[in-house]
């Protein structure tokens, strides 16, 4: 639908500003009419009821705005060249009876050319919304390729997250301290099963890990599979055929020791100890190994019942 303009000097007009009231609207209701149906400014008599329903009988009112100039009866000339009525214009369409309105085509576009700009804005509308498509599709694309790259691809392996309890990185540390703690566990592990001590229990352990095809990580699983198939008794013979005799008293004849001072609170965790000193390994023990280990099994069992007849088992 066209805009209709007006100059701002149209109501003080001379072929305006003599208008009577209902003159006035059913002018300016014409004007609105015809640009609504492109007419170009002619008023066929048949539509002139449709014109303006405010104005009653309107026929009387057009012979006075015919006779301010305001319309012209179709067929009289006009010189004006925006004039409906101009011999070059040619606009009354085969209408014979009617008026058209004087200079309309100064201010109001012609039906030619809201036609062509129409159809200009429908192409270019057109040709936007076939972008946008198309921007839509590559987006759709690109976003469904990415989506397809990233869930068939490996999962990337998370690095290390390093601890900031001592102001900086100390990934590695942590992860020495975790291994000390699995040693720890399996110490303990072997001298509660094969009553050994903690000395012996670390020569077994570095034994262990001296065979080991690869780093041990879960110390006491690897441990009870080795005791199930017989291999860490072996080795526990041959540690304890190995060992250097000491005259140490044994379990049995000593008062248990004082538990030592828990060490000074510091901030750091401190390192983990240093392994401990292997004896040269013996090659006869390794052969001998399992009858060894039995025989020194048997004389601790004596050893301890003998103690608890005495009363001196601590």
């Amino acid at each position: 639908m066209p805009w209709v303009r007006f100059d701002d000097q149209f109501s003080v007009h001379r072929k305006v500003t003599g208008l009577s009231d209902a003159a006035f609207r059913l002018h300016v209701s014409a004007i609105f009419w015809c640009a609504r149906n492109l007419t170009d400014g002619v008023v066929p008599e048949e539509d002139l009821e449709d014109v303006c329903a405010r104005v009653r009988s309107p026929k009387r009112f057009v012979a006075e705005m015919v006779r301010r100039g305001a319309w012209h009866e179709i067929g009289t000339e006009c010189d004006s060249e925006d004039c409906p009525a101009h011999p070059d214009n040619a606009v009354t369409n085969g209408v014979t009876d009617g008026w058209v309105i004087h200079d309309y085509l100064e201010f109001q576009p012609s039906k030619a050319r809201v036609i062509r700009e129409r159809e200009e804005n429908a192409a270019r509308q057109k040709k936007w919304r076939e972008q946008q498509k198309r921007k839509r599709q590559n987006r759709n694309a690109v976003t469904n390729g990415v989506s397809n790259t990233a869930s068939n691809s490996a999962p990337s392996r998370p690095g290390p997250v390093p601890s900031r309890r001592d102001g900086g990185s100390v990934g590695g540390h942590v992860q020495e301290i975790s291994q000390s703690a699995r040693a720890r566990e399996a110490t303990r592990w072997i001298t509660d099963r094969y009553r050994l001590t903690d000395q012996e229990a670390g020569q077994v352990i570095a034994v262990i890990e001296a065979r080991a095809a690869k780093p041990i990580t879960a110390w006491v699983p690897y441990l009870e599979r080795m005791a199930d198939q017989g291999h860490l008794a072996d080795i526990v013979a041959a540690v304890m055929a190995t060992a250097p005799p000491t005259d140490e008293p044994g379990p049995a004849d000593h008062e248990p020791a004082e538990p030592p001072e828990p060490p000074p609170h510091r901030d750091r965790t401190p390192a983990p100890p240093p392994p401990p000193q292997l004896a040269p390994p013996n090659p006869d023990a390794y052969e001998r190994g399992p009858a060894l280990a039995r025989q020194l099994m048997a004389e601790r069992r004596r050893a301890r019942a003998q103690a608890v007849q005495n009363g001196t088992e601590p």
